[in-house]
């Protein structure tokens, strides 16, 4: 994909990349969306998600409400593999830049899932 020479190994490779780096963040979310399905009777009623609120029952969140955390991963790879599908060629480090992004931002959300999470049980 972010080659031009169409035809050559290093363009086959490129997507393959393109490819795993695109998937990697929804089955990411895919899997923390199981996870909180399945592990909702083991969570409390009441789970701090919303940290930058002040102290107390605003900054609580029910257990389905977690579940922002996954929609927010597939929106953010969705949108930003579009807009990088749609780029000219000549704009490889933005069409980078776009695919790399929600990379780092489902590690990111999925450790703080992970922290949250293995603090109450």
């Amino acid at each position: 994909m972010f080659k031009l020479k169409k035809g050559s190994e290093d363009f086959v490779i490129s997507n393959k990349l393109v490819l795993w780096i695109t998937l990697f963040p929804v089955i990411i979310g895919l899997i923390l969306a199981v996870t909180i399905l399945l592990g909702l009777r083991s969570l409390p009623p009441k789970l701090p998600l919303f940290y930058s609120l002040l102290w107390g029952n605003d900054r609580l969140a029910s257990r389905q409400e977690f579940l922002l955390i996954p929609a927010i991963i597939m929106v953010i790879t969705l949108l930003n593999s579009g807009i990088s599908w749609q780029l000219h060629p000549s704009q490889s480090f933005f069409k980078k830049m776009l695919l790399f992004s929600p990379l780092v931002i489902s590690l990111l959300l999925t450790v703080t899932f992970i922290k949250i999470v293995f603090n109450f049980i």
